[in-house]
């Protein structure tokens, strides 16, 4: 904001994935939810308010393992999200 005085476009590309077997994914939970769901939904708030009222850009990235999991992904494949506007 202080170098360009407004922001154009956000991307969203940060993730956190660990291989765990559905049995044991419990306390890693938090750590997909907040970083993969959660940290999206935050930045996307921010950025509405420092688009500053004008139109701007977002980039959601997401992965295809929620539609085609592997093997001991299932936590992180649940959190991850396709999102259209």
């Amino acid at each position: 904001m202080k170098a360009f005085g407004t922001l154009d476009i956000l991307v969203n590309n940060a993730v956190f994935q660990q291989f765990l077997p559905i049995e044991q994914a419990s306390a890693a939970f938090h750590q997909h939810f907040n970083v993969n769901v959660l940290g999206q939904i935050l930045a996307i708030q921010t950025s509405l308010r420092l688009f500053s009222g004008k139109r701007g850009n977002m980039l959601n990235i997401s992965s295809g393992a929620s539609k085609s999991p592997m093997a001991g992904v299932s936590l992180y494949s649940a959190t991850q999200q396709h999102w259209t506007s």
